[in-house]
């Protein structure tokens, strides 16, 4: 009940869960899932927080809805993430785990700001098609920075 206390819930799930999706929702603050890997989907949706993807693994999808903060997705692989920044940033940094040779891209910063590829400034929309991916990514932020680190390809010219 101590107010000035930091409140943190943490939840450990099991590869052998039957869980079929995990939702999450947070008015102020932060969360961070790390070290999952699972088939669940992750429904994630934040007003004035930001989130934390750690080694987060799954063969479902990803929708992700921030309203205001920051999104960041670490070393992390979905069949499908789907994400909608209102007003921040948000990163993926994969070394290798979401690279343009396996992952399709369909990027688009409004309003202010741009999309960064590893190290090069792809302007404010930025598609990839690759021929057999195993991730879909579709990010659009309005009002922030989008930026993909993978490790990989050396850094990219814009194409619309």
């Amino acid at each position: 009940p101590d107010p000035s206390r930091e409140r943190c819930v943490t939840v450990y799930i099991s590869e052998s869960a039957d869980l079929q999706s995990l939702s999450v929702s947070v008015k102020q603050g932060s969360v961070t899932l790390e070290n999952i890997q699972n088939a669940l989907d992750y429904n994630v949706y934040l007003e004035s927080a930001s989130a934390t993807f750690d080694r987060v693994i799954s063969s479902s999808v990803a929708g992700i809805t921030c309203r205001k903060g920051d999104v960041v997705v670490n070393g992390s692989r979905f069949a499908t993430l789907n994400a909608t920044v209102d007003d921040g940033n948000f990163t993926v940094n994969g070394n290798n785990v979401m690279t343009i040779s396996q992952t399709n891209y369909h990027l688009i910063v409004k309003n202010a700001g741009n999309i960064l590829y590893n190290g090069g400034d792809a302007g404010s929309t930025y598609r990839s098609t690759a021929p057999a991916p195993e991730s879909n990514v579709i990010v659009t932020v309005s009002n922030g920075v989008l930026t993909v680190n993978d490790g990989g390809d050396p850094p990219i010219a814009p194409n619309a």
